[in-house]
């Protein structure tokens, strides 16, 4: 299949202008960007050599190096991508995450802080809760997790992080009772913490 798509390229660039070589680099590269986050990157670079400034390039090619787990070039395109349009708040909560990543939680925290105060949404209290988690601010923790839990009740991990957290601030039975309720949403990790934890 791959071969075949290379084929497809060469005639297409060898048929056509820099326009549309631009064009299929870039469509290539977004397509890739999780399935092969290595080439991705080459592809979307050419794009972006070939284009007019453009933030969705930027932005899918720091999507496509964090998933290369180059961390550190994500955030520098994120940066690229947030100075051309400051409104998509998809790239800052994104650049929230490779500074986790990088174990920059107050960074981290920052970008989260942003992204939640423009579009409150369970995934990035969540993940503020984690970043808060991980620089031992249980209290902290567990505030975000319960309003990702009152937004979205079904989501286990969520139940699995405050009861971790609240475990972590000597609240034993309601951390127990929250990776119990984790477990009964289907989360089997939270079993292998009860038998370790709760006894």
């Amino acid at each position: 299949m791959k071969t075949i798509l290379f084929l497809m390229l060469s005639i297409a660039l060898n048929s056509y202008g820099q326009d549309t070589s631009a064009y299929y680099y870039r469509q290539l590269g977004m397509a890739n960007v999780e399935s092969a986050p290595r080439e991705s990157i080459a592809w979307l670079s050419k794009a972006i050599a070939l284009s007019p400034p453009d933030f969705n390039l930027y932005f899918y090619r720091a999507t496509a190096k964090a998933n290369y787990e180059d961390y550190v070039g994500a955030i520098a395109d994120f940066n690229i991508a947030i100075e051309m349009n400051k409104e998509v708040l998809i790239i800052v909560g994104n650049r929230g995450k490779a500074k986790a990543k990088l174990q920059d939680f107050r960074g981290a925290i920052v970008d989260y802080n942003y992204v939640i105060s423009n579009n409150p949404k369970a995934g990035y209290y969540d993940e503020r809760g984690d970043a808060k988690a991980k620089l031992k601010d249980y209290v902290g923790a567990i505030a975000d997790y319960n309003i990702a839990i009152e937004m979205q009740p079904w989501r286990e991990i969520y139940y699995f992080s405050r009861g971790l957290a609240k475990i972590a601030i000597n609240d034993k039975n309601g951390g127990c009772l929250d990776l119990s309720k984790a477990g009964e949403l289907g989360y089997s990790k939270a079993y292998e913490m009860i038998k370790y934890i709760c006894q």
